[in-house]
């Protein structure tokens, strides 16, 4: 048998932050929905959504937060214990900043140009 999720890599421009928790990756295809009518399915429609990573991280002070924050343009990678990669390109900082004190987790929200496995 094969691991198919847990232990991941995350990184921005090459500078690998703390995970923690579960991680969101979307490739930012176009999101289909089902048109139905009285007697049957009659089409679906079809609308643009943004690529994207959601998850949480330890905040423990190795960052300027300030400039995290402030993220643009930026690479994101995301390891897979799978040996697959996830890249987001042209990322965004989406996050509220918003950091929960009990064990120093952020969740955070990026989105992007583009996201793909490699």
């Amino acid at each position: 048998m094969k691991p198919v999720g847990g232990t991941i890599f995350f990184k921005i421009d090459g500078q690998q932050f703390k995970a923690k928790g579960e991680f969101t990756l979307n490739p930012g295809k176009p999101k289909r929905d089902a048109v139905m009518g009285q007697e049957g399915l009659h089409g679906y429609t079809e609308k643009p959504q943004a690529a994207g990573i959601t998850g949480t991280i330890t905040y423990d002070g190795s960052f300027d937060m300030e400039a995290f924050l402030a993220l643009k343009n930026s690479t994101l990678t995301v390891d897979l214990i799978t040996g697959k990669t996830f890249v987001l390109s042209g990322g965004v900082n989406t996050s509220t900043g918003d950091m929960k004190t009990n064990e120093g987790e952020m969740d955070i929200s990026f989105i992007g140009e583009s996201g793909s496995y490699i």
